[in-house]
Parts: C-alpha cells; sequence; structure tokens
C-alpha cells in the first residue's frame, strides 16, 4: 500500500522563471534541470516542474502544496521579503495550527503549515 508522497509534479510556463523562485527564493535544493524540466528537493518529496506554453488550467485552488514549518511568522516574513505573492497572511485553522497561503509565478498555492504544538511533540517522539 501507499507509504507516502514522493513526488509532486507542477506545469509551468516558464522554467527558469520557476528555477529561479523554487531554488533562489523559496529555497529548496535543485536535484537536476533539463530543456523542459527541474526537479527539486522539498524534505523528502521531490517537486518537478514541466514546462508547458499552455499548460491546462488547474481548477480553482489547485494545486496547493504544503509546506511544514516550525514558525509562521518567520517563514511569512522569508517569503515576504522575497516579495513572492501572498493570498492570506498567517491564521488559525480548525485544528489548532496555523496557515499562510502565498502563490508561485504560475499561481500554484503555496501554503506555509505550522502543526499545533501537541502534534510537534508527537511526531517528534517517533
Amino acid at each position: 500500500m501507499i507509504q507516502k508522497i514522493c513526488d509532486i509534479t507542477l506545469t509551468v510556463t516558464n522554467l527558469g522563471r520557476s528555477v529561479k523562485f523554487y531554488g533562489k527564493i523559496i529555497g529548496l535544493r535543485k536535484i537536476y534541470e533539463t530543456g523542459e524540466k527541474a526537479r527539486f528537493d522539498a524534505g523528502g518529496i521531490e517537486l518537478e516542474l514541466i514546462c508547458s506554453d499552455d499548460p491546462e488550467r488547474p481548477r480553482q485552488g489547485e494545486p496547493d502544496i504544503g509546506f511544514s514549518v516550525y514558525d509562521i511568522y518567520a517563514a511569512f516574513k522569508f517569503f515576504r521579503d522575497r516579495k513572492v505573492h501572498c493570498i492570506e497572511p498567517p491564521y488559525e485553522t480548525p485544528n489548532g495550527g496555523m496557515t499562510a497561503i502565498f502563490s508561485d509565478p504560475d499561481g500554484n498555492r503555496l501554503r506555509l503549515v505550522q502543526m499545533k504544538a501537541e502534534d510537534k511533540i508527537s511526531h517528534s517522539d517517533h
């Protein structure tokens, strides 16, 4: 059965711009880049970018990639200082965690996610 998500693929319209965004601005480590694809390590899950001049438009709110962070306010400032487009500043979620929503240059939604304190403790015990 399923063990974990191993990768996520996003269609982008300008590979160079997106490689700069995910590598230099967001700070993910690039694994490789070819003429029309690039792949990054996003903390054990790989993010693949595929370039297309006419990407099929996703449904509203999709895709949506969540990046786990320890301090949402510091991560929010990091993104904002790099002029990443902010959709929603940090807010508390119904489960007691925090989230903030940004978008990449192609409008793909990126969430910063800070788990509530009890979840951090239980995850660190494993």
